[in-house]
């Protein structure tokens, strides 16, 4: 007990000093780039990056106030952001693994389709997974062996050399999803993303290239470009709802914990009927 003439001063900054001590012990906001305070953080798949965005700018019509950042560094590492705390909310299109159900509440936002496209001239319709992933990997070269026009195969590819290589056991991209842990061929020609995303340069190249296939998510197929069949399976909506599609990613959110706060109140707009109306509108099959 403080006694004593000064004792309510000292007791008065006793309290200061452990206020102090308690809000040096609570970590600082995020910063963006502008060294302006970021509520809430998101970050994960870069195959969700661009309908996070759309979410995140319908959310700000409503709070317009509320500062979110979005990224896209791939699902593993943002599940490991998200698993340390580094994150609020870590998306993720690929099934998740046993480690990561232990410890995060997911929440799932949509699925999508991959689709194997080719030029509309190709005669072939239809391939079996086996010959997609033979083609990826270059077991397979010739449009002959398989029926269609003849001359090489040119694969058009988002990644090439190590890092498809390193990233084609992830699950979480079209590519990666026909490589399943498998070295892509050689011969892959890198779509690089300039001013389009890395998919729509890979469509662009397809339809200008009567030899070329490509991989893309459904929600940004057009009519220059011819989707195949899989397995006797049409690639549309759906095929991916029943099932029966054999290319189908997940998307899903989760948090460390159920969410709560700022977390929650988004994610609550994500599942919402507006916000799924943001999801289809990206091209993504929306959860009902």
């Amino acid at each position: 007990m403080i006694t004593g003439r000064n004792g309510p001063i000292l007791f008065i900054l006793t309290l200061m000093i452990a206020s102090a001590i308690v809000t040096g012990c609570t970590p600082p906001k995020a910063l963006s780039a502008k060294g302006t305070p970021i509520d809430l953080t998101i970050n994960g798949s870069s195959l969700m990056k661009p309908v996070v965005k759309s979410l995140v700018q319908g959310f700000n019509l409503r709070y317009p106030s509320v500062k979110i950042a979005v990224d896209g560094v791939g699902s593993d590492t943002g599940s490991q952001y998200c698993s340390d705390g580094s994150i609020d909310i870590a998306t993720i299109s690929r099934e998740l693994k046993m480690g990561e159900q232990r410890i995060f509440t997911v929440y799932k936002l949509a699925r999508d389709g991959v689709a194997v496209i080719v030029h509309p001239s190709q005669t072939i319709n239809g391939l079996r997974s086996e010959q997609v992933r033979d083609i990826y990997t270059g077991k397979i070269t010739d449009w002959s062996s398989l029926g269609g026009h003849g001359g090489k195969i040119h694969v058009m590819a988002t990644e090439i050399g190590d890092s498809a290589l390193n990233n084609s056991a992830r699950l979480d991209t079209p590519q990666s999803l026909i490589l399943r842990g498998e070295a892509l061929t050689e011969q892959a020609i890198e779509c690089v993303a300039d001013n389009w995303t890395a998919y729509e340069n890979v469509r662009f190249k397809v339809g200008e290239d009567p030899a070329a296939i490509g991989l893309i998510p459904f929600g940004t197929l057009r009519n220059y470009v011819k989707a195949l069949n899989i397995n006797d399976v049409p690639p549309i909506a759906l095929n991916v709802k029943s099932g029966n599609y054999p290319y189908v990613i997940p998307l899903y959110m989760v948090t460390r914990g159920p969410a709560g706060g700022l977390a929650r109140d988004f994610i609550e707009y994500c599942l919402s009927k507006e916000g799924q109306q943001r999801v289809l509108s990206e091209g993504f099959l929306s959860i009902e």
